[in-house]
């Protein structure tokens, strides 16, 4: 049943993507999610879905089939040296856990309502605006490392 719904909602997403970079990179990034909770995670930071529909579809999933979808508990890491840190132009994959998983939270904390608010601007105010930012770093974080 939950792989069935699990399908149903990546469908939805494919259905709605449309040919643009961002959409293609966002399924792009759910088909190399190693694990069902990163799959889910990649499709709710995307705009692929409708929030509400994926919120709910995610807890229906995590109800129906905890063991597989539902996260493992945060374990606390400590930071990555900044003398280990990669230099500019690396992969995401290769920035520390820790700072790749608040990046997230930033953007997906900021994402509804600076799209909507990207959405009424005219084209000077899009042309600035830090939504065009948001999908730099969620695309950026978004790519399957190499």
């Amino acid at each position: 049943m939950a792989d069935t719904l699990y399908q149903a909602l990546f469908d939805e997403a494919s259905a709605w993507a449309c040919d643009d970079a961002d959409d293609q990179a966002a399924l792009d990034a759910i088909g190399a999610a190693a694990t069902a909770p990163a799959k889910l995670r990649v499709l709710q930071r995307s705009s692929l879905v409708p929030s509400a529909l994926c919120e709910a579809a995610i807890d229906a999933l995590i109800a129906l089939d905890p063991g597989t979808y539902a996260d493992a508990p945060p374990t606390a890491t400590p930071l990555t040296p900044a003398a280990a840190a990669p230099v500019a132009g690396a992969p995401a994959a290769l920035l520390p856990p820790e700072v790749r998983d608040s990046m997230r939270r930033v953007i997906a904390y900021c994402w509804d309502s600076e799209e909507q608010d990207f959405a009424e601007q005219d084209q000077d105010g899009r042309e600035a605006h830090i939504f065009t930012s948001l999908r730099r770093l969620k695309t950026y974080l978004d790519q399957p490392s190499a």
